[in-house]
């Protein structure tokens, strides 16, 4: 492991309070916690995210999804961010590092990320933020293969949005990912036209 001082702060207080008190879950969590904070601090160093997160809270998703994020009042290139994890998934090691890509898309130069095309399409209407954030998925299990979330949860959230008769359109954007922020926008502007153009 590197050197602690590059990595996070980790607070798992909210977390741990998502539980019911003095539960067998929370009483398990405590047993592990130390192994989820060392599973995390491993993948921040595979991600190459060392020194670029100083602080990390853990709680259980208030949106009913994981997902690695910046408070609004904490805006990029804040070092401060919040994981929602699943109560019966914090050990997933490929849903962590699923979580963990998003952001290390954002530091790698080569992804060319622009907050302001994130800001724009996660603060849109529900459906474009979702096939946005889909395309963002697509990119990153693609790329992350058998040690991210997979291609069949990926396949199924597209055909929730797209519908099974765009399969091969998936299947497409699977084998040639768009892999930096202006590409994310590019597909995703190409699907709400299928989509509407459809409707």
């Amino acid at each position: 492991m590197e050197d602690k001082k590059n990595l996070p702060e980790i607070d798992t207080s909210d977390f741990e309070a998502s539980f019911n008190f003095e539960s067998p879950e929370q009483k398990l969590f405590l047993e592990k916690r130390q192994e989820f904070k060392q599973l995390i601090f491993q993948i921040i160093e595979e991600l190459d995210l060392l020194g670029k997160i100083e602080s990390l809270a853990i709680c259980s998703p208030a949106t009913g999804r994981a997902m690695l994020y910046r408070e609004k009042k904490d805006p990029w290139p804040s070092k401060k961010l919040c994981l929602d994890i699943y109560t019966d998934r914090y050990l997933d090691e490929n849903l962590i590092r699923h979580e963990f890509m998003h952001e290390a898309d954002r530091w790698n130069p080569d992804m060319k990320y622009d907050p302001e095309i994130e800001r724009k399409w996660g603060g849109s209407q529900e459906h474009e933020k979702a096939v946005f954030e889909t395309i963002l998925n697509i990119s990153v299990d693609s790329r992350l293969a058998n040690r991210g979330l997979g291609k069949e949860k990926r396949r199924k959230n597209f055909h929730e949005l797209m519908g099974k008769e765009f399969d091969e359109l998936f299947e497409d954007i699977w084998a040639s990912p768009p892999n930096n922020w202006p590409e994310f926008e590019k597909v995703t502007i190409h699907l709400l036209k299928l989509i509407n153009n459809n409707s």
